[in-house]
């Protein structure tokens, strides 16, 4: 159901509702990081861009959107991180930390 539909229903802003899905949203995401254990096998890593505006540039050159870096395992865990950038630095402290070493690791999308 769209924040605004929530709001209406409320009588509250719709600022206010989204503040509070994304609160909640990132209790979910810290929580699944403190029980997880590192990917192994072959994993799929991938970076995509979620929001923005639907006026005016489209694609990678898009205000407003945010960018999620992923590590998929096969048959297997999915986790997603928020990230700032698309530099080759950026995601590989996140999968050394998330992945056990002597994995098979299928780079899809990772710029140089």
């Amino acid at each position: 159901m769209p924040a605004s539909r929530i709001a209406k229903g409320l009588n509250l802003s719709k600022k206010a509702i989204e503040r509070f899905f994304r609160l909640i949203r990132e209790v979910i995401y810290n929580y699944s990081l403190i029980e997880l254990e590192k990917l192994s096998g072959e994993l799929e890593l991938d970076e995509t861009m979620f929001g923005g505006k639907r006026t005016g540039k489209r694609g990678w050159g898009a205000e407003g959107k945010h960018i999620v870096f992923g590590i998929y395992q096969r048959n297997g865990k999915i986790i997603v991180f928020p990230v700032q950038n698309r530099e080759k630095e950026t995601p590989i402290p996140l999968i050394e930390s998330h992945t056990q070493a002597g994995i098979f690791i299928i780079l899809m999308n990772i710029k140089p």
